[in-house]
């Protein structure tokens, strides 16, 4: 297990700008359509129209962060949260995982659910507990990304096009996210329960934390396909998918955000990045029980690799990931350790073969979603890894 030290909040920014970096070298070329400019000024407050509170800035004042959060109720007993990572073909992992701590016997309904990337993707059958394990059962299985499965040309990036092709990753989500699942984050939403997920403004270089719940629950008749919108951009790696344009209002005047991978601002959330850094907390008096199921490897892993400038650069990226969540997740066990709270992490703790040249290759899938599963339903994390 990689041995975890005091991180250090700059040098994982630094980290993920040199990811974003290449992302952005790699599409360069890139020809879409033109965007409407606007300013820094104009990102800083505009808002989602016809949608109300629906969302704030990862790096806010804690003050803000404190009563974006607030309308979370006070639960019976200790509350549960749960944090999914992002992995890619990884979140077939947390899947298996959540299917097989059900079989358990063990596992909580949970009072926050928040989704990174691919965790972004499980998160909504997460929080519907066990109405969501239908969900589960279909999604990040070989079947599901079917269309992904096969090798992709490095070309299509280099000449300045996402790996897949537009709207791949958007019809998957619009296969699995429908307006039953929708209405049914609604009602656990109305109940207390709160479900997040996190994206990356491109354009601000800002992570946005996202609130679904509201979003199902508001009476807009676009509430659907801003929901599945907010999903799609969370799990929209940089050069892999093509990232989202979510319109945005500042006094009358409309203009498109790009959003895309969560990931690339931190790779969990369990708190606010801004709580994190200055120790805050913006629930005074709650002492939840954290979960987080991480799905992709937190160790190094030894590949020899080919000195070609495509998988070099690919081999970098892959390195600066996975030391940037080993930084996430040391800030928040320090953070849970701070105030007594208990933490458990589970994640893909062995080599399973990973293909970068078939990133959805169904091999990988059903290996991690039976490691998942196994280890859900064993009820095993890592002992290594827990406050």
């Amino acid at each position: 297990m990689a041995k975890l030290t005091v991180s250090d909040r700059s040098g994982a920014i630094d980290r993920r700008c040199l990811m974003l970096t290449g992302a952005a070298a790699l599409l360069s070329g890139c020809a879409g359509e033109s965007r409407i400019p606007y300013s820094a000024s104009a990102a800083a407050v505009a808002e989602v129209p016809g949608f109300d509170r629906i969302r704030i800035a990862a790096d806010a004042d804690p003050a803000a962060l404190a009563a974006f959060f607030r309308p979370l109720p006070r639960s019976q007993g200790r509350p549960n949260w749960l944090a999914l990572s992002g992995g890619g073909s990884g979140g077939a992992f947390g899947a298996g995982f959540l299917l097989g701590w059900e079989r358990n016997g063990t596992r909580p309904m949970f009072d926050l659910v928040t989704g990174v990337s691919a965790g972004a993707l499980i998160a909504p059958y997460a929080f519907l507990g066990v109405q969501g394990d239908g969900g589960l059962k279909q999604i990040f299985t070989p079947e599901s990304l079917e269309s992904l499965a096969g090798p992709r040309n490095p070309l299509r990036a280099i000449m300045g096009q996402s790996l897949y092709p537009q709207g791949a990753l958007a019809q998957i989500v619009a296969t699995y996210v429908d307006a039953t699942l929708v209405d049914q984050v609604a009602q656990r939403h109305r109940s207390g329960a709160r479900l997040l997920v996190q994206t990356t403004s491109l354009d601000s270089e800002r992570g946005y934390i996202w609130d679904l719940g509201r979003i199902a629950a508001s009476s807009h008749p676009e509430r659907l396909a801003l929901f599945r919108q907010v999903l799609t951009a969370s799990a929209s790696i940089p050069a892999v998918f093509s990232a989202q344009r979510i319109k945005v209002e500042v006094g009358g005047r409309r203009f498109e955000e790009l959003h895309a991978d969560g990931a690339v601002t931190s790779e969990i959330l369990t708190v606010p990045t801004a709580v994190l850094q200055t120790g805050q907390d913006v629930l005074p008096g709650w002492k939840p029980a954290i979960y987080i199921i991480f799905n992709e490897s937190l160790d190094p892993r030894f590949k020899m690799t080919r000195d070609r400038g495509v998988e070099v650069g690919a081999r970098a990226l892959s390195i600066l990931s996975r030391n940037a969540a080993v930084g996430d997740l040391t800030e928040t066990l320090q953070f849970a350790r701070r105030r007594g709270l208990p933490l458990k992490v589970t994640s893909i703790n062995r080599d399973l073969g990973y293909d970068p040249r078939r990133p959805f290759g169904p091999e990988y899938i059903g290996k991690a979603r039976a490691l998942g599963t196994a280890r859900g339903r064993s009820g095993s994390w890592d002992t290594t890894l827990k406050a």
